[in-house]
């Protein structure tokens, strides 16, 4: 008798493989209500996401959060495997171990406040072995700026510019902000540290 394993059926479903719709341009001109129209179509998650992807990175690693669950949606919809975590700290060891084997640059994220400030310590230890890693957290509004009235209120862009921690960070207040600041990161995390 096994106690942990998966529960086999007799019968089989057959689950197509079928690309996001959102990066499949024939199959959105044939909805009948476009996208945008019910959802926020271009957002955030997408940019990032084919940043990765033009990146050559095939999995990320870290702990989900609700402030952060629009990206890893687009993450997984173009086809990058996340390996889930229950702790940060974990999730950018894991990455840095990847990197290191691969000789290519991870990926790892956290969400708002305690997700970030959990990876403090692992990416400063990526740092140091000078392991190309590209993190991101999620954020709050910028409109709550200083005004104490939202949920875990966080500056982790400002939290890991402190000298000697990471090579850059950076915080992403406009859309059109995110393939910059993402191919930037990838660029940045290959230079040598200064």
């Amino acid at each position: 008798m096994k106690l942990f394993g998966r529960f086999k059926s007799k019968r089989r479903s057959k689950v197509a493989k079928v690309p996001a719709i959102e990066y499949d341009k024939e199959a959105q001109a044939k909805l009948a209500v476009p996208l945008g129209k019910r959802e926020l179509i271009p957002n955030i998650g997408m940019y990032i996401a084919e940043v990765l992807k033009e990146n050559g990175i095939t999995m990320q690693f870290g702990v989900g959060g609700g402030h952060i669950w629009q990206i890893r949606d687009e993450i997984s919809r173009i086809g990058i495997k996340t390996i889930t975590f229950g702790h940060e700290q974990n999730s950018v060891y894991a990455a840095e171990a990847y990197s290191q084997a691969t000789q290519r640059p991870a990926v790892a994220y956290g969400t708002v406040g305690p997700g970030a400030a959990n990876s403090f310590s692992a990416i400063h230890q990526a740092y140091t072995s000078d392991t190309p890693i590209v993190f991101y957290a999620g954020g709050h509004e910028f409109e709550h700026d200083n005004m104490q009235n939202t949920l875990q209120e966080s500056y982790a862009a400002e939290f890991f510019r402190a000298r000697g921690v990471c090579k850059d960070a950076r915080g992403i207040l406009y859309l059109e902000q995110a393939k910059q600041a993402f191919t930037m990161a990838f660029k940045e995390s290959m230079n040598a540290p200064s």
